[in-house]
């Protein structure tokens, strides 16, 4: 079992190089330089690694929905319920109960349970410039936004998640479709990097997985992937062009 990066921001951001800070579900907090290599491509290397180990919790909550499986978003802090709380050492162990809770609750559309990393105030002022939040989703309830103001509960909701790649100093994008097995990443302005069907749905934590592993592969084929972020973003805008040049003809 991995720990996950519950959040991540890049810092002092110049060409020649920045600063990464991630935070993960285990409360371990790292802070990591990066310059820019150099070459016609746009590469940064890692020059230093500061990690701390945080002082937190991590809460396992209920969500209760309506018949209609609908809850208002200006509702779901009231409709929230303690469950379990767990100090962020125990980490492996909030993660198997979120899961073990999450299996026998799957088909009772007017529940759910999600995990959540709480931090000191203190720590998000001191070393995060982009966030006020001090409560960090780890596992997430199985809902989606359709409507305005309501989110609906859903036994196989669609998965997303964002990963940040600092050696491109690119954000790439997934998208997992459980009804048709269809998993892709893709990035700003690009077509899809990868796309496939997987043999069998995937779960919350083999979708975490896949997408450590596509991480994995991009930081293992840099030279190849930054050459296709490229060359993708080069067509897409040649693509637009043409799309307003057909809207507004000369």
């Amino acid at each position: 079992m991995q720990e996950k990066v519950v959040y991540w921001e890049r810092q002092n951001y110049t060409e020649t190089g920045f600063y990464l800070v991630e935070v993960f579900e285990n409360g371990q907090m790292r802070k990591r330089r990066f310059e820019h290599r150099g070459g016609d491509y746009h590469f940064f290397e890692e020059k230093s690694n500061e990690s701390i180990q945080l002082e937190g919790k991590i809460r396992i909550e209920k969500i209760t929905f309506g018949p209609d499986f609908c809850l208002r978003k200006v509702d779901i802090v009231k409709n929230l319920d303690i469950v379990e709380t767990y100090d962020v050492s125990e980490w492996q162990k909030a993660r198997k109960t979120i899961r073990s809770l999450q299996k026998k609750s799957k088909a009772d559309l007017e529940i759910d349970y999600h995990s959540v990393l709480v931090l000191d105030k203190k720590f998000i002022k001191d070393n995060l410039k982009k966030t006020e939040h001090h409560i960090f989703p780890i596992v997430i309830f199985r809902a989606i936004n359709d409507e305005d103001d309501c989110v609906h509960r859903k036994e196989n909701p669609e998965q997303v998640a964002t990963t940040y790649i600092p050696s491109l100093n690119e954000v790439l994008y997934f998208h997992h479709a459980p009804d048709s097995r269809h998993i892709s990443m893709t990035g700003d302005n690009l077509f899809a990097l990868e796309t496939k069907v997987t043999d069998a749905t995937l779960d919350d934590d083999e979708f975490i997985a896949y997408v450590q592993r596509m991480r994995d592969k991009v930081e293992q084929k840099q030279d190849y992937y930054r050459k296709l972020i490229d060359s993708q973003r080069e067509r897409r805008a040649m693509v637009d062009t043409e799309i307003i040049g057909d809207l507004y003809p000369r």
